[in-house]
């Protein structure tokens, strides 16, 4: 069963110049605590490259870093794992296609000195550079359109005042631009389909979503997850206990953009459709779980996953191939963070 939102859309002028759409989207979807299943069966459109694709076959690998080590281990689609020691328990790992030979590379910021350090896939040889500070949240995104991940950097101020976003372009230059506010997490990516990431933010305590397209400059505002501090964050009675959702953005539906999208606590995965702005939700998983983000069956497709830390069981729910549970890392002891944790700002 599937349901289309009739979204109220206001347009009025942001900063005296630029249209803002917003379209709200209500969070009453989660206080009826509907389940419905997506049966429509849609072409692939477009294929943009997989997310923590290290051997090159456009799928998604299991990978892990294990930080206590600064060693990064993938259980490669294609057969076989491999281990790489690069970096160490106090870098941040940042996996993306630096070079633009579509094999995602091994890459890390080091908050201490403000450097980013790249091992390149083509011949493992790495280069660094100086870039931010030990205030600054890394990520990455390809915001020119060339193929190549772009380091950025965002800026959040602890008081009052805006977010900047701060991004070191492959074809050259530096892009600095404001958007955002203090308490605001950025979820970079391609949701108007252009072929180049778009500046986006997550703001928790409004559940909104507030996404700038860089093919027109058209602010959107969609109000879809579970409010910091509302009664249903607090408690649940249904539930047994309070309820809080997980950003999961990723292109569920394979028409070449991203779809706004969260994880609950509960085990409940929630889909903002980007072709008509209609939802649908489904169960899989528990309240153990932690969301997984990528492409694993090489479809076009991002597959909902979940991993568990109690039996270090990745659990897949491929849009093609269908359901898949693989045991690999050391997650419950502590030692294993996957990649997707930091891609998806759970950590």
């Amino acid at each position: 069963m599937t349901h289309t939102l009739k979204p109220k859309t206001l347009s009025y002028i942001l900063t005296g110049i630029l249209p803002v759409i917003l379209l709200l989207t209500g969070n009453w979807v989660l206080a009826q605590k509907l389940r419905m299943q997506d049966t429509e069966t849609r072409p692939v459109l477009s294929q943009q490259d997989a997310l923590f694709d290290f051997d090159g076959d456009g799928k998604t690998d299991i990978s892990i870093y294990r930080y206590s080590e600064g060693e990064w281990w993938s259980l490669n689609s294609n057969g076989g794992n491999s281990a790489t020691k690069f970096g160490t328990q106090n870098d941040y790992p940042l996996a993306d296609d630096f070079t633009g030979d579509g094999v995602t590379d091994r890459a890390f910021f080091r908050f201490s000195t403000g450097e980013w350090f790249v091992l390149r896939s083509e011949d493992h040889s790495y280069y660094s550079f100086p870039f931010g500070t030990n205030n600054d949240f890394p990520f990455t995104g390809d915001f020119d359109g060339d193929g190549k991940a772009d380091p950025g950097l965002f800026r959040s101020l602890n008081g009052p005042g805006p977010s900047t976003y701060y991004i070191k372009l492959s074809s050259g230059g530096v892009r600095i631009e404001q958007f955002g506010s203090a308490g605001d997490q950025t979820y970079t990516s391609d949701y108007d389909g252009d072929g180049k990431d778009d500046l986006a933010i997550y703001r928790s305590q409004d559940a909104e979503w507030w996404i700038k397209e860089s093919s027109t400059g058209i602010v959107r505002v969609y109000k879809f997850g579970i409010e910091e501090g509302s009664v249903l964050a607090q408690s649940d009675h249904n539930l047994g206990g309070g309820s809080f959702s997980y950003p999961i953005p990723a292109d569920y539906t394979g028409d070449g953009k991203t779809d706004v999208a969260y994880f609950t606590n509960q085990g409940e995965w929630y889909v903002l459709r980007s072709e008509d702005e209609s939802y649908y939700s489904f169960p899989f998983g528990t309240d153990q779980d932690f969301p997984l983000l990528g492409d694993y069956d090489g479809d076009g497709r991002a597959d909902p996953g979940v991993l568990r830390p109690t039996n270090n069981t990745w659990y897949l729910l491929q849009s093609t191939e269908g359901f898949k549970a693989v045991t690999f890392g050391d997650i419950d002891g502590s030692t294993d963070i996957p990649l997707s944790a930091y891609r998806t700002g759970i950590l």
